[in-house]
């Protein structure tokens, strides 16, 4: 076994240097991908982007880098109250589906960002609306708008810890 792996380690020169795929120095193998500005209209085509680029993991790598070096999700944010402003499920739907997707990317400076105080009403907006949640007779747009207040109401929420 020792000798198969020092011939392995022989065929290797020693100019080479072993290859993180997930560096943020190795971008030559990444195809670029460009997703439009989100608004209304064009969320299908965003939707159906974004699940193309995570179908590999390089579109995943490729499309977690444009997210954050562009501050997508930022951009998706107003759309979540435009989208419940006309009460129009079938935008929330496909923005919880966006949303979720970037999030289960599991980059970490991603994670971070949506956690940030300023962001995180929204995403948690974007979420709230799930496929399964719409059914009609059963629950209202109305009912969903109603998770977000305790989140940002501090005073609402008792203390995990007794200090």
């Amino acid at each position: 076994m020792t000798d198969f792996l020092l011939s392995l380690r022989s065929l290797r020169s020693d100019n080479d240097k072993p290859e993180d795929a997930l560096s943020d120095d190795n971008t030559e193998n990444l195809s670029p991908i460009m997703l439009p500005t989100p608004h209304l209209g064009n969320l299908v085509e965003i939707e159906n982007h974004i699940r193309t680029a995570n179908a590999t993991q390089a579109g995943r790598d490729a499309l977690g880098k444009f997210v954050t070096n562009h501050n997508y999700i930022s951009t998706l944010i107003p759309l979540v109250q435009e989208a419940e402003d006309l009460e129009s499920i079938d935008d929330l739907h496909r923005l919880c589906s966006i949303m979720k997707i970037i999030i289960l990317l599991n980059d970490t400076s991603i994670i971070e960002h949506v956690v940030t105080d300023d962001i995180v009403l929204g995403v948690v907006g974007a979420l709230e609306c799930r496929r399964y949640v719409a059914i009609p007779g059963i629950i209202e747009l109305g009912l969903i708008d109603r998770r977000r207040p305790g989140l940002s109401d501090a005073q609402g929420k008792p203390s995990t810890v007794p200090f």
